[in-house]
């Protein structure tokens, strides 16, 4: 009699036991989706920043094709000589020589409003504007744009010429991106801002020494 009862008194105790490790089960199971899902999202974003590296080493070759066929047809032309495109465009593609490269920044400083913007190791943005200097942090593309255009908003007469020379030190790639994606953005509104009798340019130059 007292084995009965004891048999008796078991089975709930095992039936709550499977319902315990059943439970379980499809704890670890959901968790192990979960990071399937997790692991699997991360290799789409890894995929797409490979592919948007490729696209913009692209552009890079075929801007840089584009300034050797420039180079080769003015590279004999004094600096005075070029009209305001032709002298942008050196200016915010590199020359060919140092004695070119000074001859250039001296001609574009007598006829230009120069920016030279740095993206500094910590994310923080210097944007030299002859003695001026502006701080701000490149959190984004957005608003990497939105403080240029409130920088060209504050200077009263601009030159007929604009050229923003962009830079960066051993900053992180996120924020490499959000200038290198923001400053075109600027370089558009400020286009409108100051109308069709302004030239508005823009370069990356690469990797430069922090200031």
């Amino acid at each position: 009699m007292k084995r009965r009862r004891l048999a008796f008194q078991l089975t709930p105790l095992l039936d709550l036991l499977l319902i315990v490790i059943f439970a379980q089960f499809m704890e670890v199971n959901q968790a192990s989706q979960q990071n399937q899902e997790v692991f699997r999202r991360k290799e789409q974003d890894l995929e797409r920043q490979l592919w948007e590296l490729d696209q913009r080493t692209a552009a890079v070759s075929r801007d840089r094709e584009r300034s050797l066929a420039l180079l080769s047809q003015i590279l004999k032309r004094s600096a005075a000589d070029l009209n305001d495109s032709e002298l942008a465009r050196l200016a915010t593609q590199g020359v060919a020589s140092t004695a070119r490269h000074l001859e250039v920044f001296t001609e574009l400083r007598k006829r230009a409003d120069l920016w030279n913007l740095h993206l500094q190791d910590d994310g923080v943005c210097l944007l030299e504007i002859g003695e001026t200097v502006t701080r701000f942090k490149a959190t984004s593309a957005e608003i990497v744009a939105a403080e240029l255009v409130k920088v060209a908003t504050e200077i009263d007469q601009p030159r007929g010429l604009v050229v923003i020379l962009c830079s960066h030190g051993n900053a992180r790639f996120k924020d490499r991106l959000a200038v290198e994606d923001g400053v075109p953005i600027a370089a558009t509104r400020i286009r409108e801002i100051y109308g069709p009798t302004i030239r508005v340019e823009f370069g990356l130059l690469g990797y430069r020494v922090n200031w």
